[in-house]
């Protein structure tokens, strides 16, 4: 009702601490988006997204002098959903900017943004893939072509399944990598597993369930040079009866965590990530 918390669990104590609280009990509508949670690679640091008073902040907390630090993040409507870069120098984000939303690069000491996508497509939950500059996110775009154009405005109908793509960021390309293409399932959150596969949430089933893939590729024809096809190898991991809300995984812990409701409640869950071959 308006006063939200946030809390560090400690999985080898299992103690918890509250380590921010904001806002106040009241009847009005609620925006329950924010706020937005990321860990900096190392561990040590927490950043925090949330609205005030129509401005979005972003916050940083350091669990050694258990003290935050807070600026203000001007140029979007709204933040949809954020993460860091494996180097921790950047937040890849998916945010809204003239009502549409779009992945941009976020240079935390520069305090400015790159865009990636601006089309009238949503863009959303981008993430970096482990040890690599490549962005992997959901969009309902029909096809794997970065632009914007008044055709486009007038053909999308915006009734297309969200699939994953990739985007190789230095690469000055605006052809995607399409990771899915799947006409009656929506695959969403995408980020990375173990070395050489990345998980995300599915619905192919009717229920959003965890499944692994790999993004691989082979040689489709020679002529001067060497042609490839990619290709995308997927399983399932979980087979639940409800939906899995939100997961997140950690690459260098190899630990799942995963939210789901049940029996009127939120319930957080951890696992470890298998190893692979």
């Amino acid at each position: 009702k308006g006063l939200y918390k946030v809390y560090t669990y400690d999985l080898a104590t299992g103690k918890k601490k509250r380590i921010f609280r904001k806002g106040y009990r009241t009847d009005e509508k609620v925006d329950y988006s924010y706020p937005l949670l990321a860990w900096h690679p190392s561990g040590n640091v927490a950043a925090m997204m949330l609205e005030h008073k129509g401005l979005i902040y972003l916050y940083f907390y350091d669990f050694e002098t258990r003290k935050w630090q807070n600026q203000n993040l001007f140029s979007f409507q709204k933040i949809l959903d954020f993460s860091y870069s494996p180097d921790g120098r950047y937040f890849v984000m998916s945010a809204v900017q003239r009502g549409q939303s779009d992945i941009y690069v976020y240079n935390i000491a520069a305090n400015s943004a790159e865009p990636v996508t601006q089309d009238v497509y949503n863009d959303l939950n981008p993430r970096f893939l482990a040890k690599s500059n490549r962005i992997i996110f959901s969009s309902n775009r029909p096809d794997d072509t970065i632009r914007f154009t008044r055709e486009n405005l007038r053909s999308y109908d915006g009734l297309e399944n969200n699939d994953l793509f990739i985007y190789e960021r230095g690469s000055g390309s605006k052809v995607l990598n399409r990771v899915t293409k799947t006409r009656l399932a929506n695959e969403i959150q995408p980020m990375s597993y173990s070395p050489g596969y990345f998980t995300f949430l599915s619905d192919a089933n009717g229920v959003y369930n965890r499944y692994a893939a790999r993004f691989d590729s082979a040689v489709a024809y020679v002529d001067t040079t060497v042609h490839y096809r990619y290709f995308t190898q997927t399983f399932p991991l979980t087979n639940y009866p409800r939906n899995i809300l939100s997961q997140d995984i950690s690459f260098t812990g190899r630990k799942t965590s995963e939210l789901i409701f049940e029996d009127n409640k939120y319930h957080i869950y951890t696992g470890e990530v298998p190893l692979g071959k």
